[in-house]
C-alpha cells in the first residue's frame, strides 16, 4: 500500500517543504504534485510501517489516504478519483 497525503488549500509552501523534510527523514521518497488548487504528496515505499494518524494531524494536512493493490481511490475537493494506477476516472 502506497500512501497520500492531501494538503489543505491554504497549505502554505512551507508546510509542504517541513512535511517532505519529515517523510524524507523517516527514509522514504516523495512524489510531490502541485496543483491550481490544492497540493498532493505521495509517499515512496513501504509505507506499512507509518502512523497515518501522525501524519493527519500535522499542520497543513486535509487528510491521509492508501492507494492499495495498484487502485487508486481518492476524494480531492469533493471530486471522486478512481481506478488502476496509470489511469484515472474523475466524477464529481
Amino acid at each position: 500500500e502506497h500512501m497520500i497525503l492531501l494538503l489543505k488549500r491554504d497549505a502554505s509552501p512551507r508546510q509542504a517543504e517541513e512535511l517532505v523534510r519529515r517523510i524524507e527523514k523517516l527514509g522514504f521518497g516523495v512524489s510531490k504534485c502541485v496543483g491550481e488548487m490544492q497540493t498532493i504528496l505521495g509517499v515512496l515505499g513501504d509505507t506499512s510501517t507509518l502512523d497515518a494518524e501522525l501524519f493527519a494531524s500535522m499542520e497543513g494536512v486535509e487528510s491521509v489516504q492508501f492507494l492499495l493493490d495498484g487502485e487508486i481511490q481518492l476524494s480531492v475537493g469533493g471530486v471522486d478519483i478512481s481506478g488502476p494506477l496509470g489511469t484515472m476516472d474523475i466524477s464529481a
